[in-house]
């Protein structure tokens, strides 16, 4: 995460680590949010990687890692949701049927890491990260950011709109189409439209 001096290297420096990674390249989606800058709270662009774009990138790019990276070995997708059968949420979950279908959907997760960057590790940053479950590549190549933070700018606010729009990324995903952002999402309606590419009949659960 660079600081209000250097904004520029958050994009550089996310799309440079996905190049390098899934030798890949995808445009980061900037998102304005509140951070912090000294003792003010400012309205600040922060740089997202978003899911279904860069799955899209690999699928036409890299067709050949598409399995190991997503959607794993033969028969492991329906070994994951066996497992889960004894989970407590499942018999309430609303798509347990389709968990335990003859075409499963890839199961997929995400989580927030706190890390040192930088030489000396002065700069704390809270990494959000997703990949799929079943994925059977090495960590770093299955391991996608969706964004980097640096944790002294933000404020219990900073993360909402971000969850907002990769929750978005998440149904374009797992959907295969593109719906309308919802009226609380007005600011990023055009955006997301213009965002459209060419996923519209992708589904990640074929």
């Amino acid at each position: 995460m660079s600081d209000r001096r250097y904004k520029q290297n958050v994009e550089r420096d996310m799309v440079r680590r996905l190049r390098k990674m899934l030798q890949i390249s995808v445009q980061p989606f900037m998102v304005k949010t509140e951070l912090i800058f000294g003792v003010e709270r400012k309205t600040s662009d922060v740089a997202m990687l978003l899911p279904h774009e860069v799955f899209a990138e690999v699928c036409t790019s890299m067709p050949a890692v598409v399995a190991e990276r997503f959607f794993g070995a033969p028969g492991s997708r329906e070994d994951f949701w066996d497992l889960m059968k004894a989970e407590p949420w499942f018999d309430r979950h609303p798509l347990r049927e389709k968990f335990l279908s003859s075409c499963p959907p890839t199961p997929l997760r995400t989580w927030g890491d706190d890390a040192s960057l930088g030489k000396s590790g002065y700069t704390q940053a809270r990494v959000m990260n997703w990949c799929s479950c079943v994925a059977t590549g090495k960590s770093m190549n299955v391991k996608i950011p969706i964004y980097i933070l640096s944790t002294a700018m933000m404020t219990d606010q900073t993360e909402r709109p971000l969850l907002t729009v990769a929750a978005w990324s998440f149904t374009c995903l797992m959907t295969g189409v593109h719906p309308l952002a919802p009226k609380h999402r007005n600011n990023h309606k055009e955006k997301f439209q213009c965002r459209n590419r060419h996923l519209e009949q992708l589904r990640i659960s074929k």
